[in-house]
This record gives structure tokens, C-alpha cells and sequence, in this order.
């Protein structure tokens, strides 16, 4: 079928087959087209040399491995069966041997007879027996210790190691000559009708009030008619605010331990507190405290002394120039005018760098 229709088999085909043939023949072909194959499989699946010689050493191992199972577990079987055989042959001789030592030996039992002796026992009882009783330890109370200590010594005193520290006067603090309240009628008399007018504006009357003048703020004491709601008037704090011109007041409604309310009001001529006339104070100076510190004055100029150590902490918040800086050198101030250094330690940290420059000399 080939030689008569060549052209479906493709010229180029026909040509090389019917060259090969006429020189190598059908058999040399065969093989020449099995060695063309075997190089186009072993470069189309990267097939070497190296890796040929690796599967003939797995597939020696393997059967090495195979063969060594099969030999070491035909030799335990027959060792095993080699040792059954023994033991077998032992065990049945011995029973033999036993079964006629047994028959040749009759056993005969023999009881003793037992005889208790009979012993005279001797007569204590004209010994007496004296028992002393353990006295117990005496336990020393350490509470009674320290108490005798004290009586004996007296009171640790922790300033004694400085001896000669003197407490710094208060000459160095800066006296002020404006430091007194001055009163200012007019201003209480405009503030005041202010507020009663703003609040008849909302229909709510006032019974009475009172003014009490502080270094910075002035408190205004009102007393509402019957049936008013506090809730109303605190309500108005931004329309009293803005009646009276004021940057901000406060409504205390009620105000503690009083049956008024309370609107506080900022002076237009603020007072100066100074730190001399807080620290020289008899309140601060007489205060039996662990940590007093005076942090200014009230708005009834009353010193404002309070213990540091009955705060587990104290945070100092405000906005910019509202003395958050001046309250912590007040606190400071306080401890050094009023604390021995062998009783107060400071630590300061000062992450930002601005607040504690100066004590960084």
C-alpha cells in the first residue's frame, strides 16, 4: 500500500525510508528509529546517566534488604523451634523424676506439745511514781517589746541625721502689696441687678440674694420663691453669661450644707494670691497633716490646705494659662516649707522638658 500511494504518507517520509532501507536495512532502521526514540524520551524527561545508576543502587538495596528480612526470620524459627523441642524434653523428665520422688517419700507430721512456764511476778506496788508536769515556754509579745523600747529609748527621731537643717524662710517667697480684697459696690450692684433681671425674663423670682467677694470670683447666693425648679436656672447659665458679660460662670445648684444656689461670677480686677501669704498662713501652719499642701485660697479667702498623702493620685488638667504649672510648684513649695528631708524624698520626671527646669540646677 506504501509503494502505491506514497503521497499519503508525505514524500519527504517515503524518501528517507526508502534510503535507509536500501543501505541499513529493515532491521538496521528499526533500530535506528528505537535509538532516536530513546533520546528524545531520555532529553524530553531530563533522564541521565546519574539518575539510572541511583534507581539501580535503590532497587540493589531493597532486594539486599528483602533477602537479610527473609534469612533472619527463617533462623529465629528454627531456633525457636530448636529450643521448644529442649524444653519440652526437660520438662517431662523432671515431672518423671518428681512423680517418683514423691511416691518413694511419705511425709509424717509431727505436733509438738507446748508448756507455758509458769514465772512469779513481783510485787511493785510500794514504789511510788512521781510525775513532773512540763512548764510551757513564756511567749514574748512584740507589741509589749516595741512599747518597752520606746519607754526605754523613746521615739526614733529621723531629723536627727540633719540636725542642722533649718527650714527656709519665708523671706524668700515675694510679698505682693495688692494682696487685699477690694470691694467694688458698683460692679456688685450692676452684676447683681443683671442676674435678677435675666432671671424675671424667664419668670423666676428671687426671694433674696447675697454676694461673697473671693481673691478672683465673686459668689452670688440666691434664694428662689417657692415652687421654682433648679433645674431651670441651671439651665440658664449660658444667658446669664452672656447678660453679665462674663467669659464663663458656674451654677452650683444646690450649693452644699445650704438651701441656696450659687452663681459664680469672675472679678473684672482679679486679686493676686501669692504663695508667701498661703505658706504663712496659721491654717497651713498648724495643719497636722503627713503631706499638707496649700494649693491657694478659697472664694471666702480661706487658705486651702489639704493631706497629699490620702491621694492615691493627683492629676492636674486645664487648659493653656489656667495655672496647671503654678499648682505644681505650689505643691512643691508646700512640702519643702513644711517637711524635714529626712521625711520626704522627691523623685521628678519630667518627660517633656518644660515644667521642671527649674528645679534642674
Amino acid at each position: 500500500f506504501a509503494q502505491e500511494y506514497d503521497v499519503l504518507g508525505g514524500t519527504i517520509g517515503f524518501e528517507i525510508n526508502s534510503f535507509l532501507q536500501d543501505y541499513l536495512g529493515k532491521i538496521g532502521t528499526s533500530l535506528l528509529l528505537l535509538f532516536g526514540l530513546i533520546t528524545y524520551l531520555a532529553t524530553r524527561f531530563r533522564v541521565t546517566v546519574q539518575s539510572f545508576k541511583s534507581l539501580f543502587k535503590k532497587l540493589k538495596k531493597e532486594v539486599t534488604e528483602e533477602i537479610s528480612e527473609f534469612n533472619e526470620t527463617e533462623t529465629s524459627s528454627v531456633v525457636d523451634n530448636n529450643l521448644t523441642a529442649e524444653a519440652e524434653e526437660i520438662k517431662t523428665v523432671f515431672n518423671l523424676e518428681e512423680e517418683e520422688t514423691t511416691e518413694d517419700l511419705e511425709p509424717q507430721i509431727v505436733k509438738p506439745t507446748v508448756t507455758a512456764p509458769e514465772v512469779d511476778k513481783p510485787d511493785y506496788s510500794d514504789i511510788a511514781i512521781e510525775v513532773e508536769e512540763s512548764k510551757e515556754e513564756e511567749v514574748t509579745d512584740t507589741n509589749q517589746l516595741s512599747k518597752k523600747l520606746v519607754e526605754d529609748f523613746g521615739e526614733f527621731d529621723p531629723t536627727l541625721e540633719l540636725g542642722k537643717y533649718q527650714f527656709p524662710p519665708l523671706d524668700l517667697l515675694k510679698k505682693y502689696d495688692s494682696e487685699g480684697i477690694t470691694i467694688n459696690q458698683e460692679e456688685l450692684e450692676e452684676n447683681k441687678n443683671r442676674i435678677v433681671d435675666t432671671l424675671n425674663n424667664y419668670k423666676i423670682g428671687i426671694a433674696s440674694i447675697k454676694a461673697t467677694i473671693g481673691p478672683t470670683v465673686t459668689l452670688y447666693e440666691i434664694v428662689p420663691e417657692a415652687g421654682i425648679r433648679i433645674s431651670k436656672i441651671k439651665n440658664l447659665e449660658d444667658d446669664i453669661a452672656l447678660s453679665l458679660s462674663a467669659l464663663g460662670i458656674r451654677i452650683i445648684a444646690p450649693i452644699p450644707g445650704k438651701g441656696t444656689i450659687g452663681i459664680e461670677v469672675p472679678n473684672k480686677n482679679a486679686t493676686v494670691v501669692s504663695m508667701r501669704s498661703v505658706i504663712a498662713a496659721q491654717k497651713f501652719q498648724k495643719a497636722e497633716m503627713q503631706l499638707p499642701i496649700a494649693l491657694g485660697k478659697t472664694i471666702s479667702n480661706e487658705t486651702f490646705v489639704v493631706d497629699l498623702a490620702k491621694m492615691p493620685h493627683l492629676l492636674m488638667a486645664g487648659a493653656t494659662g489656667q495655672g496647671k504649672s503654678v499648682g505644681l510648684n505650689a505643691v512643691l513649695t508646700s512640702l519643702l516649707y513644711k517637711k524635714h528631708p529626712a521625711e520626704v524624698k522627691f523623685v521628678l520626671v519630667d518627660p517633656k522638658k518644660v515644667e521642671l527646669t527649674l528645679f534642674n540646677k
